[in-house]
């Protein structure tokens, strides 16, 4: 799905303070389509977002669970259409998240934002 440069205008400005104030992730719940979750931050931030790697949203809601801390680390724009068809890489230009659960067992998940949700 191709972003307006408005909206991801506004992803990349919604989480670079997520970044660079280190602001933990505090849960994952199911979002409204199959595959998207609602990532909440502690700052009341809620967006949705699906993961770019297999089965990774289970692992970041298993380390959640567990009590650990998950931070968003990097926030990447793909807009070259090259950079987008990569082997390994989004399918479609983007918004993408890197978030990092603190634990030794769980690497880095990247997630492609798709927008803004409202707290409950």
């Amino acid at each position: 799905m191709p972003f307006g440069p408005g909206l991801e205008d506004l992803l990349a400005r919604t989480l670079a303070p997520l970044v660079a104030r280190q602001v933990p992730v505090r849960s994952l719940t199911p979002g409204p389509l199959e595959g998207v979750a609602r990532v909440r931050w502690a700052d009341g931030t809620v967006l949705l977002a699906r993961s770019l790697q297999p089965g990774a949203l289970v692992g970041l809601s298993r380390a959640l669970l567990r009590g650990g801390r998950v931070l968003a680390t990097q926030v990447d724009r793909v807009d070259d259409a090259a950079d987008a068809h990569a082997p390994g890489s989004l399918q479609t230009p983007g918004v993408v998240v890197v978030l990092q659960p603190q634990s030794r067992r769980a690497g880095p998940v990247r997630l492609l934002v798709l927008g803004l949700d409202q707290p409950d």
